[in-house]
This record gives C-alpha cells, sequence and structure tokens, in this order.
C-alpha cells in the first residue's frame, strides 16, 4: 500500500471521523436547541398554563364567590325572615297576652264590683234584721215601760179617786154627823 493511498485513507478516516463528529456535534447542536427550544417552549406552555390556570382559578373563584354571596343572602334572607317571623310572633303573642291580662283584669273588676254589691245588699239586710229585731226589743221594752207607766198612772188615779172618794165620804160622814149633832 502506498503512502498515498495510506494518507487517502487516513484523509478519509479523518474526513469519516469528522463528518461523524461533525454530524454528532450538529445533533447535540439541534438537540441542544432542541432542548432549549423545547425548554423555551416548556416554559412559554406552562407560562401559558399557568396564565390560563390562573384565570381559570380566578374565574371559577369569582363563580364560587358569587355562588357563596349568593348563598350568603339566600341564608341570611332566610334567618331574617325566620327573625321577623318571630318578632311578629312575639308581639302578637305580647299583644294577645295584654288583651288576655285586659280582659282578665276587666272580667276581676266585674267580680269584684259583683262582689262587693252583694256584700253591701247581705249587710244591708242584716242590718235591718238586727234593726228590725232591737227594734221588736225596743217596742217591747217601751210597751213594758208603757204598761208600768200606764199602770203608775192608773194606780195614782186610782188612788187620787179612792182618796178623794174617801175625803167625800168622810166630808159626808162629818157633815152628816155635824147635822146630826145640830139637831
Amino acid at each position: 500500500v502506498s503512502y498515498q493511498t495510506a494518507i487517502d485513507g487516513i484523509v478519509a478516516f479523518q474526513c469519516a471521523l469528522r463528518k461523524i463528529k461533525a454530524r454528532k456535534e450538529l445533533m447535540e447542536r439541534r438537540q441542544l436547541k432542541w432542548a432549549l427550544d423545547f425548554k423555551e417552549k416548556e416554559r412559554a406552555a406552562t407560562r401559558i398554563q399557568a396564565i390560563y390556570l390562573g384565570y381559570m382559578c380566578r374565574i371559577k373563584y369569582a363563580n364560587l364567590t358569587n355562588s357563596v354571596i349568593m348563598c350568603q343572602g339566600e341564608v341570611r334572607r332566610t334567618i331574617a325572615k325566620k327573625r321577623l317571623s318571630d318578632l311578629r310572633h312575639s308581639k302578637r303573642e305580647w299583644a294577645a297576652t295584654k288583651i288576655r291580662a285586659n280582659y282578665l283584669g276587666y272580667i276581676a273588676r266585674i267580680d269584684y264590683f259583683i262582689t262587693i254589691s252583694d256584700v253591701i245588699a247581705i249587710q244591708c239586710a242584716v242590718r235591718k234584721k238586727i234593726a228590725r229585731v232591737e227594734l221588736g226589743e225596743l217596742r217591747r221594752i217601751q210597751q213594758v215601760e208603757e204598761d208600768s207607766a200606764a199602770t203608775k198612772i192608773r194606780s195614782a188615779y186610782l188612788g187620787y179617786v179612792v182618796r178623794m172618794d174617801y175625803v167625800i165620804a168622810i166630808s159626808s160622814v162629818i157633815l152628816c154627823q155635824s147635822m146630826v149633832r145640830r139637831m
């Protein structure tokens, strides 16, 4: 083999080696570029995903917040209605209690006045009975006193009449005696 052939072989071998190395470097550069492009695209995609996910999360959050606000509004409205109903019910109960208390007070006053008038009527009847009994006793006592006075007056009058008859009889006897003596 000749020197030239060896050199041509070596050059061809170097050329092939350089070609392989160049291809390898090209491949590495392409892979590196592809990797850089991929990383850049991946970053861009990640950024796009992040922006999109952030946007979607904000929309979901806004929808969720609106839903929560609507639910809170409904719950607050329900609670307010319940409180209003309870307040109206308690006002109705209070009013009913007041009406009942006033009615029972009225009934109690009427019963009191009826009882007082009954007591007064009974007291009047008892006092009339006691007065009648006392009047009867006073009349009896008065009758006894009148009878006693009449008896005294009668006995005094009878005593007077008897004395007067006695005096007249004595006077007549004395007159008769004196006439008989004069004769």
